[in-house]
């Protein structure tokens, strides 16, 4: 590999939400990477507030020109892999949304936006968005951490939620539940252990989720296959479970393809995207990607 080609070294720090924060914040980030651009995949993966220090990314959302960032935004929910670059020197420092997360700040259904940059102006007051801005300037000038910039999305999104009805919650608490009890669960399972009708269920989870059942599933299984085959240290039994939740190994790369920009063959090269596969990543939501086996994934070395 020359010179021209190596790609940047990078850093990634997960810093975990408040607890009061748990239902709007998977995770908070904050990225470091060293001059240069790296080209990359990132998976279907939640809403995510941005804030550049330095640098800036540049996002090839489906059926729009690229989209470079600006020191403050927002990518709404990805329902399906996106190219990006990241231009450094860089520091960026991010909050990942839960599902709840993303509709009561912005107010947007996931099924009607996504894929796609949302400005701060569409989601946060004037005053929270001066509030950041200077804090990326302190941040910039060495003033403070850039941890303490976490601290200061924290504040603003407490300050900023709107609290869905109950019976809301309570269902997406519902499908996280049932996503998690396998890797291949049942929808008739999800629609006997809700109050809802089946075509509720179905219109709430694409109004928090993005899509219905059926498709929600698809991705989740997709990107937990990825998650467990990216494991090096996944046991041969873990591995059979994976794998027989697909018809055959062609709709499993097809599948993990569409949803994580890779074949399971490329998740051994250390790259942004394949970090956004670390539970840690995805909060208390892990469970949903994991299925029940957790302790299956962190089974010994063959």
């Amino acid at each position: 590999m020359t010179g021209a080609d190596k790609k940047p070294d990078y850093q990634i720090e997960w810093i975990a939400p408040d607890r009061d924060l748990t239902d709007l914040v998977n995770t908070f980030y904050i990225v470091r990477m060293g001059a240069g651009v790296m080209t990359d995949m990132m998976p279907a993966y939640s809403a995510q507030l941005l804030m550049f220090v330095e640098g800036h990314a540049v996002m090839h959302f489906p059926g729009s020109e690229p989209r470079r960032s600006e020191p403050i935004g927002f990518n709404a929910p990805l329902l399906q892999a996106i190219p990006f670059e990241v231009h450094g020197p860089l520091l960026q420092v991010g909050a990942s949304l839960t599902p709840l997360g993303w509709v009561m700040l912005s107010g947007r259904p996931a099924d009607e936006v996504n894929n796609c940059s949302v400005g701060p102006d569409r989601v946060l007051s004037d005053d929270h968005i001066r509030k950041l801005r200077v804090q990326i300037e302190t941040c910039r000038t060495q003033q403070v951490e850039p941890q303490s910039l976490c601290a200061v999305i924290g504040d603003i999104l407490r300050a900023a939620k709107a609290k869905p009805r109950p019976t809301h919650e309570q269902l997406v608490a519902t499908i996280n539940r049932w996503l998690a009890g396998s890797l291949n669960p049942k929808l008739e399972e999800l629609y006997s252990q809700t109050s809802f009708s089946t075509r509720q269920v179905q219109r709430l989870c694409k109004h928090y989720f993005g899509v219905p059942p059926v498709q929600l599933l698809a991705r989740y299984r997709a990107v937990r296959a990825a998650m467990l085959l990216s494991n090096e240290n996944l046991s041969e039994d873990m591995r059979d479970e994976v794998l027989g939740a697909y018809y055959d190994q062609a709709h499993l790369i097809r599948d993990v393809r569409r949803y994580t920009g890779r074949t399971p063959k490329g998740f051994s090269e250390k790259s942004i995207s394949q970090d956004t596969l670390n539970p840690v990543a995805h909060g208390r939501n892990a469970n949903a990607l994991l299925s029940n086996p957790r302790s299956k994934y962190r089974k010994q070395s063959r």
